[in-house]
Parts: C-alpha cells; sequence; structure tokens
C-alpha cells in the first residue's frame, strides 16, 4: 500500500522490512558459501602448484648438467632436447595455473566485497526498521490516548441517532455538548467506587435503557475537563452495570490539587467529588519518560521496550491464541492459582486479570482477601491464610498450581501458556515466564526481564522463577498451614528445580507485570535463602553457606574443601617478557592459596631476556617450564602441558592477565569443586577498566563475547554483570576445571589452534551434563591476544573460516540459539539488546 505520491507508508516499511532483512541475509549466505568454494578453489591450486614444483625440480637439475637417471638413450644431447621441450611444457602449465590463480583470487576479492557490501546493507535495513518501529510506537501510544474519549463521543452520536436519548451533540468538543435536558426517563444507579492513583472509578446504569452506554463527565469550577464512556467486561450483559474510570491523565496538568465533580453527562446528576493529584503533571509524560523515572534506566531503554510491546503484543495475537484454545477438542485443564498478598495490595487488579484470562478453566485461591472479593465469579474463593494446607488437600497429586501476588496481574494468555507446556511435558518440574514492571497509576511498563534458561546459581542471586510459577500440587510442601508469602513461594519454586527429575521449562514470553508497590516493597531474600537451605536436602547446596558481599547483600557462597585442592595453572608462551613478568609474579606474589603449581608452556621463546626469566623462575619449586616446540597451537600447548599437570584442578591461564585481588583463585577453586559444575570463568578487563570478557554467548556469528567494552561497573541487564551464571561458554584466557572433568571430554581439541577451541570445550563439558559458570567475583586484567602477534589478514580469515565451518559441522543448531540468552534479545549485537522481531513463537503461531 502506498501513498499517493507513490511513496511507501511507515507501516508497511516496517512489515516489509524485515523480509527484506531475510533475503539480504539469505543473499549474505550465499555469497559466504561462494567465498568458501574460492577459497578451496584456491588452496587446491596451491596444492597443484606445489606438486610441479616437485615434478621440476630433477628436470632442473638435468638441464644444469646434474647426473639423470638412465632413460635408454644413448645421445646425452637429445636426452637433454627431450628435457628442454617437457621443461617448455612444465613452463606453460605453471604461467596457465599462475593465470588460473590470480583469475580465483580476483573473484573471490569481488565476492568479499559484494559481502561487505551486502552485510552493510542488511545492518542500514536493520537500524531503519528499528527506526519505523519507534515511530509507530509513539503514533500508537498517541492513539491510544485519545481513543477512549474519540471512542465515548461516537458511541453517544449513535446512541442518540437512533432516537434513544434527548437532542443531538455537536460532531466536535466541547464537552459541553453533553448538555442535554432530562426527560424524565433516565432513572440512573450508580456511585463513585474508588479514587485511587489510577483515577476515579466507579459504576453506572440508566435502569430503564440498560443498554445504553453512559457517559460520565468531570468538571472542576463548573467547566468540563474530562469525559468517559462506560464499559462492560462482558458485552450484552444487559444486568450488569456499566464501569468507569476517570483516568488522570485525561485531565490538563493546570487543574492538579483542585476538587473535581463528577457528573452525569446530560444529566443533572452528581456522583460525588474527589480531590486531584498535585502531581498530575506525572500523568501526562510520555510512556518512555515515565518509565525510566519510575523504575530506573534511560529514556533509550525504555523507549525500546514501548516500540517492542507495540510489535508483539497484538490484538492478532490475542485472536489467534482464543481460537487456538476455543477449538482444542481434548479438553484442558483446571489451573489452580494462589493468591497472596500484603495489607493494602489492589487485589481487584489482580482479579480483573484473572477474569481476562482467555484460558478459562481456573479457580483462585485468594489467602486472606478482603470480603467480598469471591462474590462476582465463583471460580474465585477467599480464604484464610491458614487455611491454605486444607484447601490443597483437596486436591489431586497431579493438580497445577500457579501463584500470584495480589497487586500484580498477568496477562491475557499466561494461563493458556502456562496449562499448554504442562500439556506438552507433564513430567515437569517447574515452568517459569518472562516478567517486567508495571506502574499502575499510569499503565506503563517497563525493566522487562527476559530470562534464560535455568541456572541454579542465579536462582540463588536473584529471585527470578516464584511469579507466575507452575508446579503439581505434589511439589507443594505437605505444611502450608501458616499460609504462604513470596519467600516460601521462592523455596517451593526453587526446591522444585532442585528435585527433579522433570525439566525446568522457561516460557520467553512477557506473563507477569510486577506493581511497582510490590517490587518496591520485596524485602527478606535472606530468609528465604535460609529457609531453601534448612529444607532442601539437594546435593547441588552440599556445603552452601549465607554470606554477605562488599555492598551488604547476601549471597550464598561455598567453601573452599580443607585442604585445598592443588590446582595446576597452566601459562602458555613466546617471549613478551614484559606481561609474562607480571602474569607470573602476580600468580606467585599476589595470589592468596595454599596448593599452588605453575606449568610454563614455552612455545620456542627466543629472546635472552626472556630465557633468562624462565631459567631464574624455574628455580621456585612451585614452577615448571615445559618446553612446546613448533608452530603457535593453543589447544596443542595447554594439552601437552596438562600431561605433565599434578593438580586436582587445573587452570587454563593467558600470559597477559594480571593479578587484582589475591582471593580470585580461591573463589574460583571452590565452584570448580561442585560436583555439578564442570568449568568456571572470571569477568575479565582491558587495562582501560572495561569488560572484555563476561560470558561467551552463541549465535552471535558463532560466539561472542557479551557486554564487551562495557564500564567495569556496568551492571547489565537485571543486574546479570555482577551475578553468577550458568552460560553457554566462557573464555579459555581464564578458566578452572577439575582434572577428572578435563580426561572425560579429552582436553581442548587441537583442530582448533587459535579460535573457538575454548568455545568447543565449553560444549563438551556441557554435553557430558557438567555446568558452566560464570563467576563475576573473580576479576582480573586481560590484555588480550597483544603477545601471540598479528595474523596475516588473509591466512587469518582462511583459517577462521575453516574453524567455522568446523564448529558448525559439530555443534549444528546448538549455535543457532543459546539457552541462556533470552530470544527476546538480539543477536545481532553484544549488548543485550531487544530482539525485533523476537525470535520466541508463541504455540498457537507454530505450524
Amino acid at each position: 500500500m502506498s501513498g499517493a505520491d507513490g511513496s511507501t507508508s511507515d507501516a508497511d516499511a516496517v512489515t516489509d522490512e524485515p523480509g527484506r532483512i531475510a533475503a539480504l541475509e539469505a543473499r549474505i549466505a550465499l555469497l559466504t558459501d561462494r567465498v568458501v568454494a574460492a577459497d578451496a578453489a584456491a588452496a587446491r591450486l596451491g596444492d597443484l602448484d606445489t606438486m610441479l614444483a616437485a615434478r621440476l625440480a630433477p628436470i632442473h637439475a638435468a638441464i644444469a648438467g646434474r647426473p639423470v637417471p638412465s632413460t635408454g638413450a644413448t645421445d646425452p644431447s637429445a636426452g637433454r632436447a627431450r628435457l628442454r621441450r617437457v621443461l617448455g611444457i612444465a613452463r606453460r602449465w605453471r604461467a596457465e595455473a599462475a593465470g588460473l590463480r590470480e583469475d580465483v583470487a580476483g573473484e573471490r576479492q569481488g565476492w568479499r566485497d559484494r559481502l561487505s557490501a551486502r552485510t552493510a546493507e542488511a545492518n542500514r535495513s536493520r537500524e531503519a526498521e528499528t527506526s519505523l518501529r519507534r515511530q509507530l510506537a509513539t503514533q500508537a501510544e498517541r492513539i491510544a490516548r485519545f481513543g477512549l474519549t474519540l471512542r465515548a463521543r461516537d458511541e453517544r452520536i449513535a446512541a442518540l441517532e437512533a432516537g434513544q436519548a434527548g437532542s443531538p451533540v455537536a460532531a466536535t468538543p466541547p464537552p459541553a455538548a453533553f448538555e442535554w435536558q432530562d426527560t424524565g426517563d433516565f432513572a440512573i444507579e450508580g456511585a463513585i467506587d474508588q479514587v485511587d492513583q489510577r483515577g476515579i472509578a466507579g459504576h453506572l446504569v440508566f435502569t430503564r435503557h440498560p443498554d445504553i452506554p453512559p457517559v460520565v463527565e468531570v468538571r472542576v469550577d463548573g467547566a468540563v475537563v474530562a469525559a468517559v464512556a462506560g464499559t462492560r467486561a462482558q458485552a450484552g450483559a444487559a444486568d450488569a452495570a456499566w464501569r468507569f474510570l476517570v483516568a488522570w491523565r485525561t485531565i490538563a496538568p493546570d487543574h492538579a490539587g483542585r476538587q473535581a465533580v463528577v457528573r452525569v453527562a446530560g444529566l443533572d446528576v452528581t456522583l460525588g467529588t474527589a480531590p486531584i493529584p498535585t502531581d498530575l503533571l506525572r500523568h501526562h509524560q510520555p510512556p518512555a519518560q515515565l518509565a525510566a523515572a519510575l523504575m530506573g534506566g534511560t529514556i533509550a531503554e525504555a523507549a525500546d521496550y514501548h516500540a517492542w510491546l507495540v510489535a508483539h503484543e497484538t490484538a492478532g495475537d490475542a485472536a489467534l491464541a482464543r481460537t487456538f484454545h476455543d477449538n482444542d477438542a481434548t479438553g484442558w485443564p483446571t489451573l489452580t492459582v494462589i493468591v497472596h498478598g500484603r495489607d493494602g495490595a489492589a487485589w481487584d487488579d489482580t482479579v480483573a486479570a484473572l477474569r481476562g484470562q482467555i484460558h478459562v478453566e481456573w479457580e483462585a485461591l485468594c489467602l486472606d482477601a478482603p470480603a467480598g472479593l469471591d462474590d462476582a465469579d465463583p471460580r474465585i474463593r477467599v480464604l484464610p491464610g491458614d487455611a491454605l494446607g486444607e484447601a490443597l488437600r483437596g486436591l489431586a497429586d497431579d493438580a497445577l498450581v500457579s501463584f500470584v501476588e495480589a497487586g500484580d496481574r498477568i496477562a491475557p494468555t499466561a494461563l493458556l501458556h502456562l496449562v499448554v507446556a504442562a500439556r506438552a511435558d507433564p513430567g515437569f518440574a517447574l515452568v517459569y515466564t518472562d516478567e517486567d514492571r508495571l506502574d499502575p497509576v499510569s499503565g506503563v511498563r517497563g525493566q522487562p526481564h527476559m530470562k534464560g534458561a535455568w541456572s541454579l546459581d542465579l536462582a540463588l542471586a536473584q529471585d527470578y522463577v516464584s511469579r507466575l510459577p507452575l508446579v503439581r500440587r505434589a511439589r507443594l510442601d505437605d505444611d502450608l498451614a501458616g499460609g504462604i508469602d513470596a519467600a516460601a513461594v521462592y523455596r517451593i519454586t526453587t526446591a522444585a528445580a532442585l528435585a527433579g527429575p522433570g525439566a525446568v521449562i522457561h516460557l520467553p514470553f512477557v506473563l507477569y507485570h510486577r506493581s511497582l508497590a510490590n517490587a518496591e516493597a520485596d524485602t527478606g531474600i535472606e530468609a528465604a535463602f535460609a529457609g531453601l537451605l534448612a529444607t532442601t536436602p539437594s546435593p547441588a547446596l552440599a556445603g552452601a553457606t549465607i554470606a554477605t558481599d562488599a555492598a551488604g547483600l547476601a549471597r550464598i557462597e561455598w567453601p573452599l574443601p580443607d585442604p585445598a585442592p592443588r590446582v595446576s595453572l597452566i601459562v602458555p608462551t613466546r617471549d613478551r617478557l614484559d606481561l609474562l613478568r607480571v602474569c607470573i609474579d602476580g600468580f606467585l606474589d599476589e595470589t592468596d592459596y595454599p596448593d599452588l603449581e605453575i606449568l610454563i608452556a614455552d612455545n620456542d621463546s627466543d629472546e635472552p631476556e626472556t630465557k633468562a626469566y624462565l631459567a631464574r623462575v624455574a628455580a621456585d619449586p612451585r614452577v615448571r617450564v615445559i618446553p612446546c616446540p613448533g608452530p603457535f597451537n593453543y589447544s596443542a600447548i595447554n594439552n601437552l602441558a596438562a600431561r605433565h599437570a599434578t593438580g586436582a584442578l587445573i587452570g587454563l591461564m593467558n600470559n597477559d592477565l594480571k593479578v587484582i585481588a589475591p582471593d580470585w583463585l580461591a573463589l574460583m577453586a571452590a565452584h570448580a569443586v561442585r560436583p555439578d559444575v564442570g568449568m568456571v570463568g572470571a569477568k575479565l578487563l582491558y587495562g582501560d577498566d572495561t569488560i572484555q570478557h563476561a560470558g561467551v554467548v552463541l549465535g552471535v556469528g558463532i560466539a561472542s563475547h557479551l557486554y564487551k567494552s562495557f564500564p567495569r561497573d556496568a551492571g547489565g541487564r537485571q543486574g546479570r554483570l555482577r551475578v553468577r551464571q550458568d552460560l553457554s561458554a566462557v573464555t579459555a584466557a581464564c578458566l578452572l576445571m577439575r582434572r577428572d572433568v578435563w580426561d572425560e571430554v579429552g582436553g581442548l581439541d587441537e583442530e582448533f589452534p587459535v579460535a573457538y577451541n575454548d568455545v568447543d570445550l565449553c560444549l563438551k563439558v556441557r554435553a557430558a551434563g557438567y555446568r558452566v559458570l560464570f563467576a563475576p567475583e573473580v576479576l582480573l586484567y586481560h590484555l588480550e591476544s597483544q603477545s601471540r602477534g598479528k595474523d596475516v589478514p588473509a591466512e587469518k580469515r582462511e583459517r577462521l573460516d575453516r574453524d567455522k565451518a568446523r564448529m558448525q559441522a559439530r555443534w549444528g543448531g546448538q549455535l543457532k540459539q543459546d539457552p541462556f540468552h533470552s530470544p527476546n534479545l538480539a543477536i545481532t549485537h553484544v549488548d543485550a539488546r531487544l530482539a525485533f522481531p523476537s525470535r520466541a513463537v508463541a504455540p498457537w503461531r507454530r505450524a
């Protein structure tokens, strides 16, 4: 669809952009294949050139008069002439081969230039798509802001034209146009029910004409300042009152602090009065600005999330979900939702969200809720907290149970997502979802928590699975007579995940909206930790204790065994004494660890100063120098040194590391000895105090470092740069693992001499059933790759292409979606920005 001038509209541009990007990416893939083919052809030509040179060598020797094996000829001059003819033919072949090689090189460079151009074009298209989405989000916000008023006017006009009310109103405001005379035919029942942070809420119905939607107006000093039409939760419910909400954001800021008079438009009837808030300006801020002010973060981040919501939470998706639910012929299970809350919580918000669910087969157990909450819906039961245990005992062991905190809301598709997941994997241990924050006053949402796969250590640092979790009744404690709170839900859900044997399932959809009031009131995580450790006999928690970090926050720690296991640190090097001395001296003199072995794997160092230092440092009984001659192959060098190691723990260390704190190795070792942990990685900094390594994410290329070049103290999305967590891979520049795990997976693969050997090792460790742990409390400096030297660009490119092909052949689809990197986050950048579009696909959108 084009405009009158033939230009494409913004909406069409956004619609077409993903297809254009997909076409560009397909073209890039084709160009990449052609470049690889050209490289292979060049390699074959190189082999032919080598073979030809070998065959020409004896011919050159014969021409030079050297002895030539007898060929049976009696005339030496004739033999030489024949050899000259062969040499001439060989020279022509060689010239043709050289020409062909030049042609292939030219074609290969051409394909590379085209590939670079297509890649740049794809990046420009992605940027254009993001910009257009933001523009559309802004337009959608403006439309939403005025939509309710326009809809009210249209409904009133339609009613008047049908002869159901008094005299007609003007087609355009002002609101005073609603002033028609009372004919005596509009007896009403209604009242203001609540005045809160959102606005003025109430109900109203014309008793003789219940199907006519009433319009409520707000006056200040006699002037109409806002008007809104009533709405019904269920169309056609003639016996139900119309509900209205006059939101504060619909009243101009200059009326702040004044008294509002709420009247029925067109009738001389006043429903009541209410004070207008003094901070009315807050309700008129743009959504992104308001979200950033209330929830933290930048306005740009908030704007991105607003655009993401506009793009992904559509009416079309809700319609597909409803059709999916209604057309199911197998029957849906009933889901029990336990609603718990604090005093003063907004129970109505939560109940309204439950009643708006597409999945209607649910019951809610509302603990210590206000009286009368269950009057409107038989699925809602209000119970005292101490009656929960008895209520749960009435459920079957395989009954589905979830938890919601009063005041929070859930998406209309939330319960449907949960029951679909339970149906797909009936033996699940736990299901959890993504969430965000909600300001109930303005309706603005922000701070999305786009989670990854289950991570024990992350769950022990953040309560990220206890909001809208799904468990079986059998997973719950029998002793719930005293009720339940957020700490108990945390303990129940984390224990369920640890207990197994079923899967822990992550649903990458934003289904839970945490109210700001509840988020700000979150306390007692220490009690939740203590309750978990005291009541969960899991081997994964053996020896764990609660400690306090430098910021005064509680965290769970594991002690170092006594006696501490020996650690063998392997340090490959080739000269660069300026770096090597800082690294080794830091390990020897600045590291507080009782049993340390350092193996310096010397790869042909030839500088006299380096040789002298190696000889001197080898006099320390903790140090051995292992000669590793030959071309640089990081994997082969470390494997050779590992065969000389005597420690129960093996550490792979670059020679350009610099120690920051003396306890770094003890912290790593305490995690490496945990039986379920196969490898531990550290947080590494460049010399300018920016991040060099904070974990590796798959799918950005083959794999890339996340948050690279961020400031040292950056928190990352949801504080992920500050907490321990499972990852798919960490860098081999500084990692520690048990010797038995190293032997089990076969060490490093020597077919990866430089690139991807650490990613391959990590994936082998995970495939063997162990966890790869990132520990940001372990902090060192790392001057990346300074001592290895620079590769010739073409040579480096060819090697990387071969290594990429080998990784793709070995690990295939695992490289396309990192389980610990949400599909709602981009794989085109390393800053964990939102993905447009998300790679998560709802069940009703799957083929």
